[in-house]
């Protein structure tokens, strides 16, 4: 029942480089050491746990991007096919006599 005011003090104060720095000079006696341990090992636990989470929030934002760059990059390419296939058909109307007149000329 003792360590539980001890593990509420050190929340309640919430410097852990203070807890850290007096449990390193050994400042803490028995069970309050444990406790003191315990307790710095949950605030990397809890920064670990919010690192993580906002590297998986990045990861999704860059999936997301890359998705939508890889669409817009898509239709492009299907624009770009479409303007090629035009290009040729102008192409061939543009020079259709001269086409003609090549054809025309290879017949015996």
């Amino acid at each position: 029942m003792s360590q539980l005011p001890f593990r509420q003090q050190l929340e309640k104060h919430n410097r852990p480089e203070e807890v850290r720095q007096r449990l390193a000079a050994g400042q803490y006696g028995s069970p309050q050491d444990g406790i003191a341990q315990e307790y710095l090992d949950s605030i990397e636990r809890k920064e670990a746990t919010l690192v993580s989470a906002r590297a998986e929030a990045r990861e999704e934002a860059m999936i997301a991007i890359a998705k939508a760059t890889s669409d817009s990059a898509r239709l492009a390419a299907r624009w770009a096919m479409w303007a090629a296939i035009i290009a040729t058909i102008a192409i061939v109307i543009a020079t259709k006599d001269q086409i003609v007149a090549l054809v025309i000329s290879w017949l015996p």
